[in-house]
Order: C-alpha cells, then sequence, then structure tokens
C-alpha cells in the first residue's frame, strides 16, 4: 500500500485534529469531578487539608498513600501563573497526552516503519477511552499514560541495540511511575521478569566475568521501584488483602473492564453514558476483523505463519505481549482494582502490538486493516460525539453543572461550610480557596459508634452560630450515611435546621445544603 507523502503528513494532522476537537470542545463541561481535582490544593501549596498526605514546606510529596506529589509540582507553576480555572486544570493534561502519543509515534516511526506509527497514533489519539481520560485525568491517568510510552520506548531501544544504557535508565522511569501513582508497580514487576527472561545469560556472563561493577549498576537501578514501594507501603500502612473468593468474584468485572477499555467504551460507560455491550462485540471485532481474515484463508500463502514471517523484530511483540498479560494478571488477583482507569495501564501496549500486527497484514491484505480502521474511527468518532452531547444537556448527565451551582452558592456563605459527602469539599475549594471555612472530616469518623459520635458533634459542632452543612441527596436514601448520621445528632439535641438550598439537574435533585436555625 503506497500513498503520497502529502497524505501520510495530512492524516496523522487529521487525528491530532479530531482528538483535540473532543478533548477541548466547552473545556468548562462537565463539572469538575473530586478525582479529577485531588491535586489542586497540593499544586496551590497545600494551605488547606484536602489530599495532603505528606509535605515538606509548601511542597507535597504524597497527595495520599498511594499517590504521589508528581502531578501537583508539574502544576504548581501553571496555577502561580495563571490562575485556577476549567482551562488551566485540564487543558495541560490533554497537551501532554497528545504530546507523548505524537513523540511515540515519531519513535515508532524511525524505529520501525510509518505504517506502525500511524496505526498507533490512529489507535491511541481517536480511542473515546483516551479521549477523555485526557479530558478529565480521572484516576489519575495520564502522567501514568505517558510514563508508560517512555519506558516501552527505552525497552524496545534495549531490545533491538542490546546497549546497556537503556536497561540502566528505563528503572529509574519504573521509579518514577511507582511514585506517581503506587499501582504502577503492576508495570515494573511485568518489565523487570521480561527482561530477566530474555536477558539472564547476560546477567549470568557478568556473573563469570566477576563484573561486579556491572551487575551492582543494574541492581541498584532496578531495586528503586521496589525500595519506593516498600517505604510507602511502611510509611502509610499500604495493603491489599488476596481473597481467592474476591479474587474469583470479579474476575468477570475486570475481563468486562479490560475488553471496553481496549474497545473505548469503558471509560466513558463507567461515568456517562449507558452503552450496550454489543457495541464493545462490534469494535472488538472491527479491530480483530484484519487478522480473523487472514487465520480464515485457506491459501497456503496467506497464514498467520507468513503474518509472523512479515514482523521484523516478532521478539518484541512476544514480550510486550507478555507484558500486557503480566500487568492484567496483577490486576485480577488485586481486589481493589475494578475500575476502568485500572485496566488503562493495558492500552499502551496494545496499541503498540496491534500496531505492529496490523502493519505484517497490510503486506498480505492492505484492504481489510484500511477498511478495519475507517469503520473503527467512525465508530469511535460516534461515541466521542454522544459523551459531547451529555456533557453539554443537563436532563442527560447529572454530573453537571450542579457542582458549580452549589459552588456559587456556597461562596457566597460567610458561615463555615461542613462537607458530610467525600469529595465535595475537593470539588468546592476550587472555587473558594478560603482557608479555615470548608471542613470534610465527617467521613473520617464514621467508624465511631452512634453515642460517640453524638458526643463528637456535641463537642466540635454545636457550639458555632450559623452552622451550613452540604451533602449529596442521594444520602437521604441511606440511614446510616454520615449526613443522615449528623441530621440525627442535631435532632438528638433539640437544634432545628432549615433547607437551605437543593441543587437539581434536570428534575433530580444532586446536592443539599442545611443550615442549623436554633435549639
Amino acid at each position: 500500500m503506497k500513498f503520497k507523502p502529502a497524505v501520510w503528513l495530512l492524516m496523522p494532522l487529521i487525528i491530532v485534529a479530531i482528538f483535540l476537537f473532543f478533548a477541548l470542545f466547552n473545556i468548562s463541561t462537565p463539572g469538575f469531578h473530586y478525582d479529577e481535582v485531588l491535586f489542586v490544593n497540593a499544586a496551590r501549596g497545600g494551605y488547606l487539608d484536602g489530599f495532603v498526605a505528606s509535605k515538606i514546606g509548601r511542597i507535597t510529596l504524597f497527595l495520599m498513600a498511594y499517590i504521589g506529589g508528581l502531578k501537583s509540582l508539574l502544576y504548581m507553576p501553571i496555577f502561580f501563573l495563571l490562575g485556577v480555572s476549567y482551562e488551566t486544570i485540564r487543558i495541560p493534561m490533554v497537551i501532554l497526552a497528545v504530546s507523548s502519543v505524537v513523540v511515540f509515534s515519531w519513535f515508532l516511526y524511525r524505529q520501525y516503519d510509518k505504517q506502525s506509527a500511524f496505526v498507533y497514533l490512529f489507535l491511541s489519539l481517536l480511542n473515546p477511552a483516551i479521549i477523555f481520560q485526557s479530558r478529565l485525568d480521572i484516576g489519575p491517568s495520564v502522567i501514568e499514560f505517558v510514563i508508560t510510552q517512555i519506558v516501552l520506548g527505552l525497552f524496545i531501544l534495549y531490545t533491538k541495540t542490546q546497549k546497556l544504557m537503556y536497561l540502566l535508565v528505563l528503572p529509574i522511569f519504573l521509579a518514577i511511575g511507582t511514585y506517581n501513582k503506587l499501582n504502577f508497580i503492576w508495570i515494573a514487576n511485568a518489565f523487570v521478569a521480561v527482561i530477566f527472561l530474555s536477558s539472564w545469560r547476560n546477567f549470568l556472563s557478568f556473573l563469570k566475568e566477576k563484573k561486579f561493577g556491572q551487575l551492582g549498576a543494574f541492581f541498584v537501578s532496578f531495586s528503586m521501584p521496589y525500595l519506593l514501594f516498600i517505604f510507602v507501603s511502611l510509611k502509610f500502612h499500604v495493603s491489599n488483602t488476596y481473597s481467592l473468593a474476591a479474587v474469583v468474584s470479579t474476575i468477570g468485572l475486570k475481563v468486562q473492564n479490560a475488553i471496553t477499555t481496549i474497545t473505548g467504551t469503558g471509560f466513558i460507560r463507567f461515568h456517562f453514558l449507558d452503552i450496550p455491550f454489543w457495541v464493545d462485540v462490534l469494535i472488538l471485532g472491527i479491530l480483530l476483523a484484519p487478522l480473523f481474515s487472514i487465520l480464515l484463508r485457506q491459501n497456503e500463502k496467506l497464514n498467520l505463519r507468513r503474518v509472523m514471517q512479515h514482523i521484523k523484530h516478532p521478539g518484541i511483540l512476544f514480550s510486550v505481549g507478555l507484558i500486557l498479560l503480566l500487568v492484567f494478571a496483577q490486576i485480577i488477583i488485586t481486589t481493589q482494582a475494578i475500575a476502568t482507569w485500572h485496566t488503562a495501564q493495558l492500552l499502551v501496549f496494545w496499541n503498540f502490538s496491534l500496531s505492529l500486527l496490523f502493519v505484517r497484514v497490510m503486506k498480505i491484505s492492505w484492504q481489510g486493516v484500511v477498511l478495519s480502521l475507517v469503520s473503527l474511527g467512525i465508530v469511535w468518532s460516534v461515541l466521542s460525539a454522544s459523551t459531547l452531547y451529555h456533557f453539554n444537556n443537563p436532563k442527560l448527565f447529572i454530573w453537571a453543572p450542579a457542582i458549580d451551582t452549589l459552588a456559587t452558592f456556597t461562596k457566597s456563605s460567610s458561615e463555615r461550610v461542613n462537607v458530610l459527602d467525600w469529595g465535595i469539599y475537593n470539588q468546592l475549594i476550587i472555587f473558594d480557596y478560603t482557608p479555615h471555612k470548608y471542613s470534610e472530616e465527617f467521613w473520617t469518623i464514621d467508624h465511631l459508634s452512634d453515642e460517640e459520635f453524638d458526643a463528637y458533634i456535641q463537642a466540635h459542632y454545636l457550639t458555632e452560630e450559623g452552622m451550613v452543612f452540604v451533602f449529596h441527596s442521594a444520602s437521604r436514601a441511606n440511614p446510616n450515611s454520615t449526613a443522615m448520621r449528623v441530621l440525627r445528632s442535631l435532632e438528638k439535641y433539640g437544634y432545628t435546621y432549615s433547607e437551605e438550598e437543593v441543587v437539581m439537574q434536570g428534575d433530580q435533585a444532586v446536592f443539599e445544603v442545611v443550615r442549623v436555625v436554633e435549639k
């Protein structure tokens, strides 16, 4: 398949433009999700208490036990120069994501060919999961996505050149990824295992030749992510309960998450749209159709063996496929890894492997690959357009602008605002960064008995005038929710309260604000 040079330049530009359109269009929608903005307080200097687990001066080292302060460090100069807004929070991650894919695609062009680079660019920038995770960075996952591409690039360079320099630098980025987010250790484990399997003879020869300096350098380098993991686990008492029953009970969900991540529906299904599973089957069929068409051919010259013969470096395809499987195996046995941003770790390895396979199939039957990519582009674009439509239609989507409406109300209030549900605090301080005005400590005392809980409320909160409490309307349906326990405590001690504000999204109540009136 041959295209003119101008076409090879124009097609990537069109793909980048489509990505930027979906990722940036009407950037202030939807309203902030608490997971999206958990780093903002730390990036502002950590003057408030939200998501600051460890810091030195005004530099936050860890936002929480398993998330480091890398993103907040990157954003400190951005917020200092440009302030905090939807644009300054979201646009940098979009630019970082698209830039990393473009650079990695250029790297693949230099290492393999322009077809491999184009397919990787196509699969990475048109996938709705990557588009909207870049826009909203829930997880968070964008920096993890970027570091994964860097690590994979170093691994490819080492595999092709056998230069030990790449092998020494690679663990540094594994450590950076682990610091950014502790579950990056899954990727570190997978790379270390594959590197050992492919290079153990080299390490054995170092030992026989008494090259202890080189062995020591490798040991120190590869120990960095693990030393960091152990340090964080001990400091913050991080643990994972491995229960066979829990693992078995969540396998189906994790397999579904993996499939829907690959097909691009997982992230938007998890948060926004009710997408039937047949859509995933359709997309998966489109993705794999070129490979199956080759397998089903009866002509001996057009079979999978010939496809493999066309691959210039089959070893790298096998290695990356093994890394993908090892990462997914660790996701399966980690009982807490039940969200789509966990299986998002698979995307870089899947897209890279598929790009190599597609290009080799092109040498046998390029029409099938082109048809598959065109069909995939159409389906993914429809899904992305539907997601944007939901962002801008309050009746269809309850995430925003409800939080903006609530923030407008609380910002105008002079009283202390006591947040009774997880996440709202982190959203409100984006709009009103006033020290000591907002409190969210209630969720930390949920473990107390009713008597202890009531005594705590009486000692710490029933001495103030004009107390204001904010919670999710959905909490009213749960008598054991923090919000309902607080309201019962008020009633127990003879306080009355009034409904100050009910924030609606369409015809659905989303947030409620109550004010204590009198005793």
